[in-house]
């Protein structure tokens, strides 16, 4: 497939998938844009494996897959037969991304094929963290950012954004007989998934979802307060926190009920005004 035709794939996968992120990404510089794109759409690629298998063997080796293909274009080897990995190679080639982040992302997906619910709160920002964090810190690369504070800040609103999705994904994750909550903090709070591993909506649920939303509030802010220095070369990468504020807005006003949460539109007006003015 020539170049432009894998970067227009990448591109329309993330634009059907993941509105949010799209336009977000089309802010990055032209010149950079179609890695970010790849990346996102890598990032898809891989987190929908677990939905599409019967069992976690066939994950793990769809996984191996990728990981392998990544290998090999961090080693100078054969670009591997997919879209996505022909838009990843020319970056990879020049040396701009982290081959670390890459495996630790893939690593994390592979330990979620197993479905075990995280025991506690901090084992379920270390996911965020390896999946989403990994993702963002790759994105800052892409912009020419992998070195200095911007990766750190870019990993921590990733890993906010990454907890937001899971509080999202929560009803649809219990619709398939899945727990993707801190067990720690289920049983403070007296919820009992029933049987079959699903929930149903409870106000104790909702402080469990508070309490994750509190964590990420907190991230976010933090990386606020140290987004001051960076160049606006970042800024591309820095609009996570104005989709991560966004997220965690709905999802304060619908009661921290993640079963009450509604489809909402990217926020384009607000991902423009910080993107034009700076004030992510």
């Amino acid at each position: 497939m020539a170049a432009d035709d894998a970067l227009a794939y990448c591109a329309d996968q993330v634009r059907r998938l993941d509105r949010a992120r799209y336009q977000a990404a089309l802010f990055a510089p032209a010149a950079r844009r179609g890695a970010v794109m790849a990346l996102h759409a890598f990032d898809m690629e891989v987190a929908r494996i677990r939905g599409l298998v019967s069992e976690p063997l066939l994950g793990r080796i769809r996984l191996q897959w990728w990981r392998d293909s990544v290998a090999a274009l961090f080693n100078g080897g054969v670009c591997a037969a997919h879209p996505v990995i022909e838009a990843l190679a020319p970056s990879i080639g020049a040396g701009g991304f982290t081959h670390d982040h890459f495996a630790r992302l893939l690593d994390a997906r592979e330990r979620e094929l197993d479905a075990v619910a995280p025991a506690d709160l901090p084992s379920l920002v270390a996911f965020a963290d390896a999946t989403s964090g990994s993702l963002a810190m790759l994105v800052m690369e892409a912009l020419g950012h992998g070195g200095g504070a911007a990766p750190d800040v870019a990993r921590r609103l990733g890993t906010a954004w990454g907890l937001a999705r899971v509080i999202r994904a929560v009803a649809r994750e219990a619709r398939a007989g899945r727990v993707v909550l801190p067990l720690d903090l289920l049983r403070r709070w007296q919820v009992e998934p029933r049987e079959g591993g699903g929930m149903m909506p409870s106000p104790h649920l909702n402080k469990v979802i508070e309490e994750i939303h509190g964590t990420a509030l907190e991230l976010v802010e933090g990386a606020r307060q140290d987004m001051g220095g960076l160049p606006g070369s970042a800024r591309a990468g820095l609009l996570l926190a104005t989709l991560a504020t966004a997220a965690l807005r709905d999802i304060r006003r619908a009661g921290f009920d993640p079963f009450g949460l509604a489809t909402t539109p990217p926020p384009t007006a607000r991902l423009l005004w910080a993107a034009l003015s700076g004030r992510i």
